[in-house]
């Protein structure tokens, strides 16, 4: 069984942070965040494999105890990896539902397989779809966990 850490986010662990070729775009978004203000409205966490950041992910505020949850996964990770690594994210996602959270939504494209198969392994129920989101000509699927 592969063991991952997952720890506070500290913005350097993004450097020399390489996502899956999936995700390339969607973490581009990264580089101009101000984390210092980001987590005055959410938080970040790093998951580590061996000391080595693998996966960035958090929760943004939307509305009171409603929060936006993403997740990048890095290029070094396996399949076989990705049930522990989303094993330690649900975990994490049950324990802000149970304390901080009443809804954790996530958006994920619609032709976006592997992002579809991890929000269902977060244990996310899919609420619809939305058109012409995050941008015209891409659909992408809403998915939610409810406390």
């Amino acid at each position: 069984m592969t063991k991952f850490e997952v720890e506070e986010f500290e913005p350097s662990d993004l450097i020399g942070f390489m996502p899956q070729d999936s995700q390339l775009e969607d973490f581009r978004w990264t580089a101009d965040v101000n984390w210092k203000e980001y987590r005055k409205r959410g938080f970040v966490l790093t998951a580590r494999l061996y000391g080595e950041a693998v996966c960035v992910g958090g929760i943004v505020n939307l509305l009171p105890r409603i929060g936006e949850c993403w997740i990048v996964v890095g290029h070094q990770v396996h399949h076989a990896e990705l049930r522990y690594l989303f094993k330690a994210f649900k975990r994490v996602l049950q324990s802000e539902l149970q304390t901080a959270y009443d809804r954790i939504q996530m958006t994920v494209d619609t032709d976006f397989e592997p992002g579809v198969r991890m929000a269902e392994m977060l244990g996310m129920s899919r609420d619809g779809e939305m058109k012409n989101f995050p941008a015209k000509h891409r659909n992408s699927y809403l998915y939610s966990r409810t406390s």
